[in-house]
């Protein structure tokens, strides 16, 4: 079995007026507080792939937060599905992707110690927050 991450997508607009733009430069980063949502692969990819939205101070009201989850998860639902569809090492394989599982419990995640980290910019009209997507995908023989 082969480690493996999807290339990243360099800008994807995700609604009208919200976009994802790819973070070139990985500096480490610590989050403490953030919400996440995670994709389960299976098929010829074996693994899991979780999306972490960097709200770390940021001081945002739970309505914000309501309006800011949904868009979040639709962009990490249609960046995964690109990514797969577009990468030219996975669109050759069958890959079953599930549906979103979201979860509003922060971990903490720390990039330094992860070398399968992208890292993205939701820019919306008020916000431009960090998303990091870590990717633990193994290529089955």
């Amino acid at each position: 079995m082969n480690s493996i991450t999807p290339s990243f997508i360099e800008e994807i607009a995700v609604l009208s007026e919200i976009k994802l733009i790819h973070q070139k430069d990985l500096n480490h980063t610590n989050s403490i507080d953030n919400i996440s949502v995670r994709f389960n692969l299976s098929g010829q990819i074996k693994g899991q792939i979780t999306c972490y939205l960097v709200l770390d101070f940021l001081d945002m009201t739970e309505n914000d937060k309501q309006f800011i989850y949904p868009i979040f998860v639709e962009a990490m639902n249609i960046l995964i599905g690109q990514q797969i569809s577009r990468d030219p090492k996975l669109k050759k394989l069958s890959i079953d992707l599930s549906a979103p599982k979201p979860s509003l419990i922060s971990e903490n995640v720390y990039t330094k110690l992860k070398d399968q980290t992208q890292k993205y910019e939701l820019q919306m009209e008020h916000y431009d927050l960090d998303v990091l997507i870590n990717y633990s995908l193994e290529v089955l023989n």
